[in-house]
């Protein structure tokens, strides 16, 4: 699953969710021209704070996206507010680790389990297809 691939089907899922952020108003990553095909979603979605651009400018919309930047992407496309937890959310994603608040959102939803019976969630392993729409599907059946 790719990181436009992703963000257009939450756009779909999630058409009206999302505050707009002054800041990402006209959003445009250097590597996504206008003629993208997902260029209006990948820019809605930074218009509402769903997503951030890497420090280089670029969106990298062709990059697979890793489970732990699903996680993120899914809880602030929901609108849901990141929860700090004293104990980390599984054994591979520690309290210091940036999406732990959000992994430990969709984890208390429900919307995610760990990657095996030990209580890992592999992070930084790459989203598959089938990990996202069930994802995406447990999030519109809430």
């Amino acid at each position: 699953m790719t990181r436009a691939e992703a963000v257009s089907m939450l756009a779909k899922a999630f058409p009206a969710t999302g505050k707009g952020s002054s800041s990402a108003n006209g959003m445009k990553f250097q590597d996504v021209p206008d003629s993208y095909w997902a260029a209006g979603v990948i820019r809605s979605a930074a218009q509402k704070g769903w997503i951030n651009g890497y420090p280089d400018g670029t969106f990298r919309p062709g990059q697979a996206v890793t489970r732990r930047e699903m996680a993120v992407l899914a809880a602030k496309a929901a609108g849901m507010q990141p929860v700090a937890a004293a104990a980390p959310p599984f054994r591979d994603v520690g309290p210091a680790d940036w999406a732990a608040p959000y992994v430990h959102a969709l984890k208390q939803r429900g919307w995610i389990k760990g990657a095996d019976e030990a209580g890992h969630y592999n992070p930084d392993a790459w989203s598959s297809r089938a990990e996202w729409t069930t994802l995406v599907y447990r999030m519109i059946r809430s």
